[in-house]
This record gives structure tokens, C-alpha cells and sequence, in this order.
């Protein structure tokens, strides 16, 4: 493959992509123009085929399985604590960044609780610091966000 046909960036993988938080993770992904090679959506079996617009593309939705795990490098998830505590370890453990917006992690000491805009310095540091091996990252409910980002400055 020649330099100019090369793709630059990653492959990330968004679980649970049809729900609210999914949709908003793919349309931030969008506007920040976050270095993705390839995205890879997924969701339950009633949302197979649906089809969801990145960067004036349509992506089909499929069902998601533990074995598409290997190829993201981050992966999203959007679809609940079960699926979470099930998957986002092995994940995890086979080298890809997490970033977990479900329950799941939120009070375990062992993952960091991020929002950017107020400790965004404690995720650069689990950057720095993963040296090619997978994190977790967790994500606090959207109702706190707002208010933490708020109150940051007091």
C-alpha cells in the first residue's frame, strides 16, 4: 500500500451505538474529528442493519460479539452494566483503550472517573502511564456531568 492511499488513525468500536448515548458518542467523535481509520457500530440483534451517518457515510449497524473486541483499539460502551463488567475487562486485558459510560465501574477504585473538562489531567496520565496495555476508563452518569463541570471551578 502506497503512503497516500494509507490510513491514518484508529479503529474504534462503539457498543451499544443505536441507544442515546451511543448516537452522541459517534456524532462527538464526528465533530472532533478523532483520528479513526475505521468505526465500527454495534447493538442488540433488533438494531442489526440499521444504519447510522459518520462523516456524510452510512455505517451498518451489527450485532455485537466478544470476538470484534480484537480489532478495536478503543472501544465504547453504551449498552449497560452487564455488558460492561462482561466485556469492557477482556477488552481491556486484549490491549484496547475503554471508555465505559455505564455503572459499572464508577466505584471502583481501580478505574479512573474521568470527565475531561474537570480531570482531564488523570486521563492523560492513564495514557501515559498504559504503555500499550488496554485501561478502562469509566464515565459518570450523564445527570453529573453537568454538575461536576459546574462546580469545578468553586
Amino acid at each position: 500500500m502506497s503512503t497516500s492511499t494509507a490510513q491514518v488513525g484508529v479503529i474504534v468500536g462503539v457498543i451499544g451505538a443505536t441507544g442515546a448515548i451511543g448516537r452522541e458518542i459517534v456524532q462527538i467523535l464526528e465533530e472532533r474529528q478523532f483520528p479513526i481509520s475505521r468505526l465500527r457500530l454495534f447493538a442488540s440483534e433488533k438494531s442489526l442493519g440499521d444504519l447510522l451517518e459518520y462523516r456524510g457515510k452510512e455505517i451498518t449497524v451489527d450485532v455485537f460479539h466478544p470476538s470484534q473486541i480484537e480489532e478495536c483499539q478503543f472501544l465504547f460502551f453504551a449498552a449497560g452494566e452487564a455488558i460492561s463488567r462482561e466485556h469492557a475487562p477482556v477488552a481491556a486485558h486484549r490491549g484496547a483503550m475503554v471508555i465505559d459510560c455505564s455503572s459499572a465501574f464508577r466505584e471502583d477504585s481501580r478505574v479512573p472517573l474521568v470527565v475531561p473538562e474537570v480531570n482531564g489531567k488523570a486521563l492523560r496520565d492513564v495514557l501515559e502511564a498504559r504503555q500499550g496495555k488496554g485501561i478502562i476508563v469509566s464515565s459518570p452518569s450523564s445527570a453529573v456531568i453537568p454538575l461536576v463541570i459546574a462546580l469545578n471551578p468553586l
